[in-house]
This record gives C-alpha cells, sequence and structure tokens, in this order.
C-alpha cells in the first residue's frame, strides 16, 4: 500500500495533513511547521520497524530526512531553531532503537556524526536530552552481543 502511495505525492501531502490536523484535536501543539511531519516519521520507525515490507521505505524517508536536516543546518546556526534538532535526534533515536540496520547501513552515518559533535555542549536541555539519548541507544547497539537476540 505505501509503496503505491509513494508515486502519488499528493495522497502522502495529505496524509499528513490529517495527522497534523488530528493531532491538533486532540491537544497536540508543535513548535514549528514541519514539527508534525518529523514527530509522523519517529512513530513510523516504531511502529513499522519489524515490518519487512515497510524497511525500504522506512531507509529512504530516513535518508531524506537526514539530508534536508543536515542541508538546512549548513547555513544556519543551532541557535536558530534547536526544536529542529531536537526531533531530529528524536528520529535517530527511533531508528537506532527500533531499525538499527537502517542507521548503521546509511550513508548518512557520518554526516550524522558530524551534527552530533556540532550539538554538544548546546544550551538547549531537550536538545541534549534528544542528543544522549540517541548517543547511549548507539553505544549499546554497538556493544550489544548478538547472542542476547537469540
Amino acid at each position: 500500500m505505501f509503496d503505491h502511495f509513494k508515486k502519488v505525492p499528493e495522497v502522502i501531502r495529505y496524509l499528513c495533513k490529517v495527522i497534523k490536523r488530528g493531532l491538533k484535536k486532540i491537544g497536540i501543539r508543535f513548535r514549528y511547521p514541519a514539527a508534525p511531519y518529523l514527530y509522523t516519521i519517529e512513530l513510523c520507525a516504531s511502529t513499522f520497524g519489524k515490518c519487512p515490507d515497510m524497511l525500504e521505505s522506512l531507509h529512504d524517508i530516513y535518508q531524506f530526512v537526514c539530508k534536508s536536516v543536515y542541508n538546512y543546518f549548513e547555513s544556519k546556526n543551532i541557535d536558530d531553531n534547536p526544536e529542529i534538532l531536537e526531533d531530529f535526534f528524536g528520529i535517530l533515536f527511533r531508528y537506532t532503537k527500533f531499525i538499527p540496520d537502517v542507521l548503521v547501513v546509511s550513508e548518512t552515518l557520518e554526516m550524522n556524526m558530524k551534527m552530533a559533535l556540532l550539538v554538544i555542549g548546546s544550551n538547549h536541555k531537550h536538545l541534549n536530552k534528544a542528543l544522549y539519548l540517541f548517543v547511549e541507544r548507539l553505544f549499546k547497539n554497538a556493544n550489544a552481543d548478538p547472542q542476547d537476540q537469540v
């Protein structure tokens, strides 16, 4: 189903609007216009991460978001919009937790680590928390014993 919708960008755009408006109706408020979309990507990682049919789409979304955030902050200061980075590292955390293979084989891993280096020590509490959750999960995955998953 998702593969079919990929070919119809308008459907995806309207689906995002439905999610955004639905979340607003139940009282969830977002701090900037792209927030509902980043939030939806986080939820998709945790919800569909174990569905083999969704991995390619989740990988594509991941690549797109990583490159977009990196390109956005090449010309901006972290303090210009720390909420975007907070949500971005939230996405990285969820991907690392629920579908680590996407993150590890990604061509954006080095780019993401460069972003982490830029963010370390920022004055934004929630951004730091999201970053450290991601880094901690990354280290846990690196030290995980494959036999523990059997």
